[in-house]
Formats: C-alpha cells, structure tokens, sequence
C-alpha cells in the first residue's frame, strides 16, 4: 500500500509493451514503497561487483524517487536520487528495475519522469557513477543520453 505522507501518484503511462503502469514519486526513498527493492537491487548491484561496498547516499530520508508500478500494483522499477541545489544537479543513487520486468523500457520511462522533476527543482544536469564493467547500465545510460565525463581512478594499496 502506497504511504499517502510519502507517495504522489503523479502519471499513468505504459511501458514498452503497452502494458499500463502508474508512475510515483516521493521526496523520501525511506519509508516509499520501492524502498525494500531499492536494497535488494543496491545489494545485487554490490555482489555482482558493480558496486561499492558502502553506502553511497547520504541519507535515505531526504533522497528521492520516482517509481512505477504494474495494474496489480506492483513495483516494477525506478530511480533514487538527490537533487543538488548549488549544482543544480539531480544525482542518480541508483536506476533499479526489478529481475521481472527488466527489457520492458522501465529505466527509460522513469529517466524521462526524473529529469523533469530535476528541471522542475531549478537542476540543469544529471549525473551518476557506472561502474566500468556494468556494460547493460552503460548501455542503459546511453540509451537516455547519458555520456562519460570523467573516470575515476583508484588504486587499491
């Protein structure tokens, strides 16, 4: 059920199949509804290695995102992010798209929503981190326009 202090339902859509979903958003990732597939999609991301070992959001009550979910109410997939005021930046914590539903345009979808409530908060850019061997997010990103601009470096000693 959907947390009415959290949760806005702000579209009705269809994803790539035609298939219609409802597009949330929620100025708190804690305590929204995507919020236990957010974990277990970040502790995926880090098994797999794609990932870092730490948390790389600075606090789960202020992050934001904005979801989808199917005709019978289930969370499909979505986008935490904060938005950064001074740099006008909307930064994406993590592009999630629950196992089920991957292939079926959910990341695409949500980028174009997310982007808009970025332009929406005064954000002229996004950005995000991909780890360098995520080749399907890397994919995923370009697919939206995303593009690199820097590499970071580490050496591990």
């Amino acid at each position: 059920m959907n947390n009415p202090l959290v949760d806005k339902k702000i579209d009705d859509a269809v994803d790539s199949q035609d298939n219609a979903i409802e597009v949330w958003y929620s100025e708190q990732l804690a305590t929204s509804r995507p919020f236990s597939l957010f974990l277990r999609i970040y502790a995926e991301i880090a098994d797999s290695g794609f990932g870092s070992q730490y948390v790389s959001w600075t606090d789960s009550n202020k992050s934001n995102v904005v979801y989808c979910t199917n005709d019978k109410g289930s969370i499909m997939g979505g986008i935490a992010f904060e938005f950064r005021p001074m740099m006008k930046e909307g930064w994406i914590i993590l592009s999630f798209t629950a196992p089920e539903y991957r292939g079926k345009g959910i990341n695409q979808l949500m980028h174009k929503y997310f982007e808009q409530i970025i332009k929406d908060k005064g954000g002229n850019k996004i950005a995000s981190h991909v780890n360098v061997n995520n080749v399907s997010r890397i994919k995923a990103a370009q697919k939206v326009g995303f593009v690199p601009l820097y590499y970071r470096m580490n050496k591990f000693i």
